[in-house]
């Protein structure tokens, strides 16, 4: 059996039907059936054959993969079949969640009977990566494999022009964010502040930004210090906000200026060499 590339999205892991039959039965099912769309055509088909696929998949689980088969085949994830006596297997919509190499040739194994061979080539409704068919088998939840993608107008205009339908979970609008929000205000009223509070201090979130780029205390410290005594428009309307920020730019300048030093002193040492050792 020869495997292929696939991808995965991140609903997959939340699978609670996947993962209460792999608690129920004990088996690695979650494992196993992600395994089987590595190992099936681009039409989802695969040989049901069960030691083979164990030692491409589960190759070190001392197990009976068999019994992985038959369970995935219970809860709907997979489909047994068989044709002229011989046994297949297909993981349903597999083909519609996946985004194939064109040099993956087309299926050479046998359509479950009663299901019609698809013609080679032909073009599917979600080709276009949009998330119509948002299951990948009967009742499931995985997601659709591909996201949309693309480049220029002809992307944004399938992004402006498609409506995903709804998804069951209501997030709600997304929060503007503080640069919409202030450009939304009425014009004449102070849309960001000039200056910070006289009685602001960093926070502990500050502090393990500030370390985690490479600052010390002293040098937080010193340049909140610096953001109250100057009178500057910030970026932000909040002064927490602004900080994580100046953070940033105190990186960037302590790094100049240590760039500045080893240019001084490689140039020093060149120019007069043996004065380190004078």
């Amino acid at each position: 059996m020869r495997g292929r590339i696939r991808t995965v999205k991140p609903e997959a892991l939340k699978d609670e039907e996947l993962w209460d039959l792999e608690a129920k039965s004990g088996l690695p099912l979650y494992r196993a059936f992600q395994g089987l769309w590595c190992f099936a055509d681009r039409e989802g088909r695969f040989e049901w054959r069960p030691r083979a696929l164990k030692s491409d998949i589960l190759p070190y689980w001392d197990g009976d993969f068999d019994r992985c088969l038959v369970e995935l085949a219970a809860g709907g994830f997979v489909q047994r079949y068989e044709v002229d006596g011989r046994v297949y297997g297909l993981v349903p919509n597999l083909s519609r969640h996946q985004r194939f190499d064109h040099r993956e040739p087309q299926s050479e194994l046998p359509a479950p009977p009663g299901r019609a061979q698809e013609p080679p080539g032909r073009a599917r409704a979600d080709e276009r990566g949009t998330v119509d068919d948002v299951a990948a088998r009967p009742g499931g939840r995985e997601g659709n494999g591909r996201e949309q993608e693309g480049k220029g107008t002809e992307a944004r205009a399938d992004a402006d022009t498609h409506t995903p339908p709804p998804s069951g979970i209501d997030h709600g609008a997304l929060k503007p964010s503080e640069r919409d929000q202030a450009a939304a205000e009425p014009r004449g009223q102070p849309v960001l502040k000039y200056e910070f509070d006289p009685d602001w201090k960093p926070k502990s979130k500050h502090r393990a930004r500030g370390l985690e780029l490479g600052l010390t205390d002293d040098e937080i410290l010193e340049r909140a210090e610096d953001c109250r005594l100057k009178v500057h428009k910030q970026g932000f309307r909040r002064e927490d906000t602004h900080f994580m920020r100046e953070l940033g730019w105190a990186k960037l300048e302590k790094e100049t200026r240590k760039a500045k030093e080893l240019r001084h002193a490689s140039r020093h040492r060149f120019e007069s060499p043996g004065a380190d050792r004078a």
